[in-house]
């Protein structure tokens, strides 16, 4: 973040300080009349640049608080449409991961059920019988309606044979071979050996040479499909191994598609932790560059403050000047007032005393008629009177 205080600023801060420093010093050391008025004014002053500075910097605080507001908006929007990419790529990998298996296990059991389609071919040529799969629940359900049905006719067929010479006795008018080939099941290349109770026998009866050789070729049917089965199950277990071999190998894949995809998340994970780091650093300087602001108040605030109290130090002290003057002034102009009165009491008081000595002199050197009539008359003339004194 850039200072946003800036060099002029920061050089009014500087007057404001000085213009206070200033006044202090002029206030607390001189009480000349000019000097007081000057400090007052730089107080003013500083009182003024101070307000300025003061709205400056909760104007650009106000400005930060805002942009820092915005920055984590804009952070909080990213790292949530971070986290929605993520969860979306998350859900997209394991859709896949599930997708892929099921085409894995249906391309296993594909290739399983043509394995097994083929062995069921070889063992048909081989044996020379149908192996068409047929699902086991309806298969055992049909052959046990056909064996109801035909032990029906054999246990028909055998109540009159009680009376009669020992005989073998067919169900059905065909040949002991085509009779044992066509009533034994198999399941899988496996022959049903109880298909032999469907076959009457009278008592005391020997299987003819055909039916020999029908077991002989039943035997060697056996073998055959034993074989069969076995390489059946070899294949089974070829086709198995090379099955788990291609889920091993696609499960593999698939952890290391899922390592990747961890990667990128832990790499995600990385930047927009190292982008909370850089928004709280962002923070801690915006949360600096508030307190400096709110100290440079504090500074101005006290400053303000200060020349204010020494705004009022000064008038108060103005005042005191003022009254002490006017008293002085009153003083003097009540000791003249007295001086004055005093000196035309004692002028009067002189020309009082000057008018009763004047009054005392000329009752003194004043001569009634009398007195002088008889002054007259005793030394016989004034001017006589006069000469002798």
């Amino acid at each position: 973040m850039k200072n946003s205080s800036g060099p002029g600023l920061q050089v009014l801060a500087a007057l404001l300080l000085t213009l206070a420093t200033v006044a202090t010093v002029i206030m607390l050391v001189t009480d000349n009349a000019g000097a007081m008025k000057v400090a007052v004014i730089a107080a003013l002053w500083s009182a003024f640049i101070g307000f300025f500075l003061v709205g400056k910097y909760r104007f650009d605080a106000e400005r930060a608080q805002e942009k820092l507001a915005h920055e984590q908006e804009l952070l909080a929007a990213e790292l949530e449409k971070e986290q929605v990419t993520h969860r979306e790529q998350e859900m997209l990998l394991e859709q896949n991961y599930r997708e892929a298996l099921k085409d894995q296990r249906d391309d296993t059991l594909a290739e399983i059920r043509a394995q097994l389609d083929e062995m069921r071919q070889q063992l048909g040529q081989l044996t020379g019988q149908d192996f068409t799969y047929e699902p086991t629940a309806l298969k055992a359900q049909a052959r046990r309606i056909q064996e109801i049905e035909a032990a029906q006719p054999a246990a028909n067929a055998a109540a009159p044979a009680k009376d009669s010479p020992a005989e073998p006795v067919a169900a059905e008018e065909t040949t002991p071979a085509e009779t044992a080939t066509d009533a034994v099941p198999h399941a899988g290349g496996r022959f049903d050996t109880g298909a032999f109770a469907r076959v009457n026998w009278a008592a005391g009866t020997t299987p003819t040479p055909d039916f020999a050789e029908d077991a002989t070729a039943r035997a060697d049917a056996d073998t055959k499909g034993a074989d069969a089965e076995a390489a059946a199950k070899a294949a089974a277990e070829a086709a198995r191994e090379k099955a788990e071999k291609y889920t091993a190998e696609k499960e593999k894949a698939a952890r290391e598609a899922a390592e990747k995809e961890k990667a990128a998340a832990e790499a995600r994970a990385k930047e927009a932790a190292a982008k909370r780091a850089e928004l709280q650093r962002k923070e801690a300087l915006e949360r600096e560059e508030r307190d400096r602001v709110r100290q440079e108040a504090a500074r101005a605030a006290a400053a303000k403050k200060q020349a204010e109290e020494l705004a009022r130090k000064q008038a108060a002290e103005e005042a005191a000047v003022q009254r002490e003057q006017e008293y002085e002034r009153l003083r003097a102009e009540e000791q003249k007032r007295r001086e004055e009165e005093a000196a035309q009491a004692f002028r009067d008081a002189q020309a009082h005393a000057a008018g009763g000595r004047r009054r005392r002199d000329e009752a003194a050197d004043s001569v009634s008629v009398a007195d002088l009539l008889k002054n007259l008359g005793a030394s016989g003339s004034p001017r006589r009177h006069r000469a002798k004194d």
